[in-house]
């Protein structure tokens, strides 16, 4: 089995040197020669992992066409605002390919979900698409420190495939059908994750935090089901799971934006400093944008949304939140 691994960023690698472990032939595509070239002279990501050893057997590869046509998997790993570019110019080469998405995001100019993208490129051709999602971080992957995941698609015999390739001792894979409720809790965590930050760098206590996280969880769920997810997706760990890890986890990029927001940094700075993407920013946009056209409730992405888009202070955000008009809670 042949496997090509589209984006050499910090996620794109760990994939990598999973599928690695596993006695998997792996390749990793990117574009920056830099990355390229540390991991198959020294078995290191320089640019987004330093000092962390990759299995060896992982080459890496600057030509993507002859490698497409190579490869019975595709994994995509590369910025949901990124796939259309890459994806779309030559998508008759996945012909009758399997294609595992492990990218979270909306699509910012038409607020399309990942599964709908993909299956705007790939009308003409006939492909089989599986979406990997759940709470992780590419370092502790890396390290192999235990980790679950889950992976959904419409074809239970695919996703039981797919599970297969990718399990291991320290990296277990749950099947499931819904696809929605996945790439959706995998999105809009990164925007609850953004709130959570702000009020950790404000010293708002845990019990902020944990208000957030459970009301920011409510607010998923109700444009999920709008949407047509399965509500119990979204207390597993595309949902709840992931959604723990972004918003308390050190390692979150997008908890760490927030965390700069609330000491009142400008957020082309931030992203400047960070290097490398924070989905949340572009998601607080979409999300707001479709809980707009559905017509669902979603205070704290509306806060979000309004401090990233519209120059709101965290302050007058924090107090618009607690002032809001009293409700019953499970409504």
């Amino acid at each position: 089995m042949n496997v090509l691994v589209i984006g050499a960023g910090s996620w794109g690698t760990a994939i990598a040197n999973i599928l690695a472990d596993n006695n998997i032939n792996v390749k990793i595509w990117g574009r920056d020669s830099r990355v390229i070239d540390s991991i198959n002279n020294i078995h290191e990501n320089v640019k987004y992992l330093e000092g962390l050893i990759l299995n060896s057997k992982i080459k890496a590869t600057l030509e993507l066409k002859k490698n497409i046509l190579n490869s019975d998997i595709i994994v995509n790993a590369i910025p949901t605002q990124k796939i259309r570019e890459v994806f779309e110019p030559i998508a008759g080469l996945f012909h009758k390919k399997i294609v595992i998405n492990t990218s979270k995001g909306i699509e910012k100019t038409s607020l399309m979900l990942i599964d709908d993208i993909f299956k705007e490129i790939f009308k003409k051709v006939q492909v089989k698409i599986a979406y990997l999602s759940g709470p992780t971080f590419a370092a502790e992957v890396i390290r192999r420190l235990p980790t679950a995941t889950t992976i959904a698609s419409e074809d239970a015999n695919l996703a039981k495939r797919c599970q297969k390739i990718f399990n291991n001792g320290y990296f277990r894979v749950y099947t499931q059908t819904d696809i929605k409720g996945v790439l959706l809790g995998g999105a809009l965590k990164n925007v609850i994750a953004i709130g959570v930050g702000i009020t950790d760098s404000m010293k708002l206590g845990h019990n902020a935090r944990a208000s957030l996280i459970t009301r920011g969880l409510a607010e998923i769920v109700r444009l999920g089901v709008k949407i047509g997810a399965k509500p119990q997706t979204f207390s597993g760990l595309a949902g709840l799971g992931d959604l723990v890890l972004t918003c308390t986890g050190d390692l979150s990029r997008n908890r760490k934006v927030g965390m700069e927001l609330g000491k009142g940094k400008v957020l082309d700075d931030i992203l400047k400093e960070l290097g490398m993407a924070a989905e949340g920013v572009d998601t607080s946009y979409c999300a707001y944008q479709l809980s707009e056209k559905y017509n669902v409730d979603m205070p704290i992405t509306r806060e979000i949304y309004n401090i990233i888009y519209t120059g709101k202070s965290v302050s007058k955000a924090v107090k618009d939140l607690m002032s809001r008009k009293l409700k019953e809670e499970l409504c």
